[in-house]
């Protein structure tokens, strides 16, 4: 058994309130008689605010021998994009999603191939992978739907990907290597490509993606000692972006700015002892100053004192908006 909670006192605009939130995640296994071992795991979750609380759980039990599974609770995705994956790349114009579900999911290695079927009672999926020679083959069907054909390869140096969806969607993706420079070109069924260049040697490096648009993008990074700096460069937009940061001993520093004429400067300062100080002015969209400390107690406990003028969720720290109070463990 393992677990986490938190809880906060936030002041912003006069207006106290108290939150807090935990976790309890649980596991058991036993081994069977039968060369099986059954295991099960659990989690469950509350989150309160000024004493009201939301509870969620989710957990599932499972029956394994090494080469096949049998589980019924919760998944992250069902067999055929298990099998297939996402799309292939943008220039194909479908894919299988991935989409939790709860049902039932089992899977086995038959004859050096993985079969893969999971339920949850309305929706049944089938899926399949192997190695066929020099080539990962895998294959996809939702019972009623969709099927998809997936294949990787490798040949004279190149690598070779193919992805199809109902013989209708498709993408193509092949890349080399020389020396240090990695080539791409992808392309699909949405009839657009696009041709990708990365260029890697301590300290620079350079990548380029050229669309069939005639839209590209230009990245150039360097990286030396306790300095980084980055910028990109999108046409036709004409719209750029650039990016340092410093980090030695207890200090770093990350400064940022872009052509909408966003700014940022963030950094932080390690104290020794357990606490470190964090600051940041922002302006734009997501515009903040803030600062906060955070002290780590040792044992997964830590609290913190921070400040954030707006609560701008995109800033490093992601502090709340006014004054917290906040205190964690992990155990």
């Amino acid at each position: 058994m393992s677990g986490s909670a938190s809880a906060y006192y936030n002041v912003n605009g006069g207006v106290g309130s108290f939150g807090s939130s935990a976790s309890l995640d649980f596991a058991a296994s036993a081994e069977l008689n039968n060369g099986w071992t059954a295991t099960t795991s659990f989690s469950a979750t509350s989150t309160g605010l000024n004493g009201t609380a939301t509870w969620g759980a989710n957990g599932n039990v499972a029956l394994t021998d090494g080469t096949s599974t049998l589980a019924f609770g919760g998944f992250d995705n069902g067999a055929a994009y298990g099998a297939v994956g996402a799309a292939l790349n943008d220039h194909q114009s479908a894919g299988f999603t991935e989409d939790e579900f709860s049902g039932f999911s089992g899977s086995s290695v038959l004859g050096g191939a993985n079969i893969a079927v999971s339920t949850d009672g309305t929706n049944t999926e089938l899926g399949a992978s192997m190695a066929l020679g020099a080539a990962d083959v895998s294959f996809g069907y939702v019972v009623g739907g969709a099927f998809g054909l997936g294949l990787s390869t490798s040949m004279g140096g190149a690598d070779i990907s193919f992805q199809t969806v109902d013989g209708t969607a498709w993408g193509l993706g092949v890349g080399y290597t020389v020396g240090s420079v990695a080539l791409g070109f992808n392309t699909g069924d949405a009839g657009t490509w696009d041709i990708t260049a990365d260029y890697s040697a301590d300290p620079l490096s350079v990548g380029v993606v050229y669309q069939s648009t005639g839209a590209f993008d230009v990245t150039l990074g360097y990286a030396m000692g306790a300095v980084s700096t980055s910028v990109t460069f999108n046409s036709p937009a004409n719209t750029w972006e650039a990016s340092v940061s410093y980090a030695e001993g207890a200090l770093s520093v990350d400064a940022s700015t872009n052509s909408a004429g966003d700014m940022a400067l963030e950094g932080s300062y390690d104290l020794g002892g357990g606490a470190v100080v964090y600051a940041g002015m922002v302006t734009g969209a997501t515009a903040d100053n803030y600062a906060g400390v955070e002290y780590d107690l040792g044992n997964g406990a830590s609290v913190a004192l921070s400040y954030s003028q707006t609560g701008a969720a995109d800033n490093a720290k992601e502090y709340m908006a006014g004054t917290t109070l906040a205190v964690s463990f992990d155990f």
